[in-house]
């Protein structure tokens, strides 16, 4: 964690309380962009080490593979294409497990995060740390994608598999109910607490704008992961 770098040892132990840092920190590795972009499922599924297996970083990888950001903006978010969709609003952040988010449609989280327009459960909407969380539809999804002419890597595409085990009503219900695309917006020190992700496969995540610290641990640390915001 970031604090570790800022207090010895013995200060940082004692800061996390009953779940200390007993893994080693490092800087996970690097892949081209566009090198990336030639992969295809077959070298994934015969190199097991170039997905799944550890946290790699690929820097500017949206920009080499085409995606215009500046046209999936907010006003485009809050249009009649996207607006209506149900989105999950956290005034309150997601830095502890027991908050529970606002039901809004996305136009009205929006227009909320900008300027709040209501108190919630006696909470300081002024406070930063708002966060936003929307479980994208794959219409919507899909619709996202030609918004910003995005072209998406071999690895990273569903519809090889999800087209033989959904129909169009089907992979929704997946993607909404597992959570498996998201669109997250969140003020300055928004975040969530630390978890562990009960899917057994990859995931891939995009910084379309500002900046994101991660904290990923191996599943040898699974046991040091207790209550929500401690480690």
């Amino acid at each position: 964690m970031e604090l570790k770098k800022f207090v010895n040892e013995e200060e940082f132990q004692l800061g996390v309380g009953d779940f200390p840092q007993l893994h080693t920190l490092s800087e996970p590795p690097e892949i081209d962009a566009k090198e990336f972009l030639k992969l295809t499922i077959d070298d994934d599924a015969n190199n097991p080490g170039i997905m799944g297996d550890a946290p790699i970083v690929i820097r500017g990888a949206a920009q080499a593979w085409g995606w215009d950001f500046e046209k999936m903006n907010l006003d485009l978010m809050k249009s009649k294409k996207y607006g209506n969709k149900q989105a999950d609003y956290y005034p309150h952040n997601m830095l502890e497990e027991t908050v529970h988010p606002i039901f809004f449609n996305l136009k009205e989280a929006i227009e909320q995060l900008s300027m709040p327009q209501s108190g919630y459960m006696d909470m300081d909407t002024s406070l930063p740390g708002t966060y936003i969380q929307w479980n994208v539809d794959e219409e919507a999804w899909r619709g996202m994608l030609d918004d910003m002419s995005a072209t998406l890597p071999a690895v990273f595409e569903d519809k090889h598999w999800t087209d033989k085990c959904f129909d169009a009503e089907g992979v929704t219900k997946f993607n909404k109910n597992i959570h498996w695309k998201m669109m997250l917006i969140g003020e300055e020190d928004a975040g969530m607490f630390n978890h562990k992700d009960v899917m057994r496969m990859a995931s891939w995540q995009v910084q379309m704008t500002g900046s994101k610290r991660w904290h990923i641990c191996s599943p040898t640390q699974d046991k040091y992961v207790g209550a929500a915001g401690k480690f």
